[in-house]
């Protein structure tokens, strides 16, 4: 019976052990093909690696482009300031150049009224002396035709 019992356990251990070595076949199995995973997720890890260095090199453009739209921007509201100085100082220019010509416009117009307005007194001065000489006429002109009536006897005229 001893040789029953240990051909029974023989055959059950070297069943247990066939069960053992199948089972470690299939972890076997599951290891290779955890590392297959493992080798496609350290691939799968290299790409997005490569997609952050990509990214980070566009950063890097995308970063150089945005100081060069800062520097251009600048630039433009440099230039853009400088052309509204110039404009104002060319406007202040010409408003003082107007108020200057404006000043000797009115300078002139005053000038010539002045002179026109002495002109004009010298004339009337002269128109008034020659109307006190015809009044001056008149009366001796009257004075005398007074005296010839007189002479003449004849009523005055009226």
């Amino acid at each position: 019976m001893d040789q029953d019992l240990k051909d029974y356990l023989d055959q059950r251990f070297t069943a247990v052990d066939q069960r053992f070595t199948e089972m470690d076949q299939r972890f076997t199995k599951m290891d290779q093909r955890f590392t297959e995973m493992d080798q496609r997720f350290a691939a799968v890890d290299q790409r997005f690696a490569q997609m952050d260095q990509r990214f980070t090199e566009m950063d890097q453009r995308f970063a150089a482009v945005d100081q060069r739209f800062a520097a251009m921007e600048q630039r433009v509201a440099e230039k853009i300031d400088a052309a509204k100085a110039s404009m104002f100082q060319r406007l202040d220019e010409m408003a003082a150049t107007l108020e200057e010509g404006y000043r000797d416009t009115q300078t002139e117009v005053l000038k010539a009224v002045y002179s026109m307005g002495e002109r004009l007194q010298m004339r009337g001065d002269a128109q008034e002396a020659i109307i006190t000489g015809l009044q001056k006429r008149q009366a001796s002109v009257e004075a005398r035709l007074l005296e010839i009536e007189k002479r003449l006897h004849l009523p005055p005229a009226a």
